[in-house]
């Protein structure tokens, strides 16, 4: 018994089209599934100029440390960060040149204080300690340090401030000779 359908030329050329159906099928659910599987991929993109990954949920880390005398990093703060806000946090409240940029990743942003701090001696400053608003005194050399802890180091968190205060503080940008006076700024920024 033979196949009438491989003996004529309609039957060749029916077989022939089913293939093509076939191949071109094939091809087409190829092409949809690479496209879907790349589309969800593209949700972590790479910046290569700016050598930065951005990740799904948008959001980051942002981690400042500072080195100590012995040079140990220590963690100063650490916050959420949109990455809708990276430029304006790079600008207004950790400006490069007074913070570098140790790890840029996608789940974090660490910064190093950099210590080129002139402060005037015999003044008080308001700044940061582990994350909060701190009262520093500086010695005759322009050293800060803390004259007591108890009333000098607040219970209010940096992160917690407006922006602009936050990089009032995180600067070093509130100062005054009068301890009272500085005392007062300080009470104004944990209300």
């Amino acid at each position: 018994m033979e196949i009438k359908l491989l003996k004529s030329n309609k039957g060749k050329l029916l077989i022939a089209l089913v293939i093509l159906i076939f191949i071109a099928l094939f091809i087409s659910v190829y092409t949809v599934t690479y496209n879907v599987i790349s589309s969800k991929n593209s949700s972590n993109l790479v910046n290569k100029n700016a050598h930065e990954i951005i990740s799904k949920n948008n959001t980051r880390d942002l981690i400042v440390v500072s080195e100590n005398v012995d040079g140990e990093l220590k963690e100063k703060s650490r916050m959420k960060l949109e990455l809708t806000d990276v430029n304006k946090i790079f600008t207004d409240v950790y400006p490069i040149g007074k913070y570098e940029i140790m790890d840029f990743n996608d789940k974090s942003i660490v910064l190093r204080e950099v210590n080129n701090n002139s402060f005037d001696p015999n003044m008080y400053y308001i700044g940061e300690k582990d994350g909060y608003i701190t009262v520093f005194k500086s010695d005759n050399s322009g050293n800060l340090f803390i004259e007591n802890e108890g009333s000098d180091i607040s219970s209010k968190k940096v992160e917690s401030l407006p922006v602009t205060d936050r990089s009032l503080v995180l600067n070093y940008e509130l100062k005054s000779d009068d301890r009272e006076e500085v005392q007062d700024i300080l009470s104004e920024l944990e209300t």
